[in-house]
């Protein structure tokens, strides 16, 4: 995430937000239906930011880690990446290399990577404040290209998450990202069932 920045307060909010800076993150969540509208709910997520991981929690109820996040470019379409949590004591962390191929794409309808991608309202409850929290994100769809696997080394994932074991690799796409993307304040989250809806994903 690059210039982050309060839009209701244009060039001036741009100027007070300008501590985060780039901001690294990885996550992992898992996929949510609130009254018929899907949505994600956030399982953990490292974040580079020593401050937004503080202030995340509260804010957004969002389970952010303090982590160590490299990514970067080899040769041709080669993309790598590597995490570690600045707050354990082991020294797991993960670390991938992958392949890109084939066309840029938007997600094709009915697609596993629609169905992971397209979604923009979010559904957490963490922190200290142990409060429910949605929050709202727009931007244009993702443009997507499929990717090989190389590399995936996921020592801090199963340090992390007792579940991790028993996932199993259904897919992999990259994306060089979206511009403009706007993102609500928090909003406490409404009540009404919520329906998991199937994968999880990172």
């Amino acid at each position: 995430m690059r210039q982050f920045r309060c839009a209701a307060f244009g060039r001036f909010g741009e100027k007070l937000l300008r501590w985060p800076g780039e901001q690294r993150l990885l996550n992992v969540r898992t996929y949510v239906k609130v009254r018929d509208e899907p949505a994600i709910c956030f399982l953990a997520e490292w974040q580079s930011s020593w401050i937004n991981a503080q202030v995340g929690p509260h804010l957004y109820s969002l389970p952010y880690r303090w982590g160590r996040l490299k990514y970067g470019r080899a040769a041709g379409d080669i993309r790598w990446g590597a995490v570690e949590d600045r707050c354990q004591t082991a020294a797991a962390g993960f670390h991938y290399e992958v392949e890109a191929e084939g066309p840029t794409i938007r997600a094709p309808k009915g697609s596993t990577t629609e169905f992971l991608l397209e979604r923009y309202v979010a559904f957490n409850k963490c922190g200290a404040a142990n409060k429910s929290r949605s929050f709202r994100i727009q931007h244009s769809p993702w443009e997507v290209r499929s990717a090989r696997v190389h590399h995936f080394g996921d020592e801090l994932f199963r340090q992390t998450l007792p579940w991790w074991p028993n996932a199993q690799f259904v897919s992999a796409d990259i994306s060089e990202g979206a511009k403009n993307v706007a993102m609500s304040a928090p909003d406490v989250a409404s009540k009404g069932s919520v329906i998991f809806d199937g994968m999880y994903s990172f």
